[in-house]
């Protein structure tokens, strides 16, 4: 993976999982109303399609889904509505702990 390619990191403290998308396949993105729901279609194709989807709906997008707040959700935002990016997932690492002060040990699948 390059530097300048983009890639999304999650991390579950509570599980100890770690997951790293890179390389997209496709970037989905919204950034007016009429994009919005469009948006939502390709990400459950890509989703049916056995692609990992990685990225964000933005709080403000939910005006969207109630005809009476619609008018709210601004267009042309300097953050997307919807950003996600379709990919498969490139490494997903588990860190089990051995207890306090022994160390961790990592799984990869």
């Amino acid at each position: 993976m390059a530097a300048s390619e983009p890639f999304i990191l999650f991390r579950d403290d509570t599980t100890g999982e770690v997951m790293l998308f890179a390389g997209p396949a496709s970037m989905i993105i919204a950034r007016t109303k009429a994009e919005f729901l469009p948006a939502l279609k390709r990400m459950e194709e890509a989703r049916q399609a056995g692609k990992w989807l990685a990225g964000y709906i933005a709080y403000e997008a939910g005006h969207l889904f109630e005809e009476k707040l619609a008018p709210f959700a601004e267009d042309n935002r300097k953050t997307p509505l919807l950003c996600s990016a379709s990919s498969m997932l490139l490494s997903r690492t588990v860190i089990l702990s051995q207890g306090r002060g022994s160390g961790t040990k990592t799984r990869n699948s």
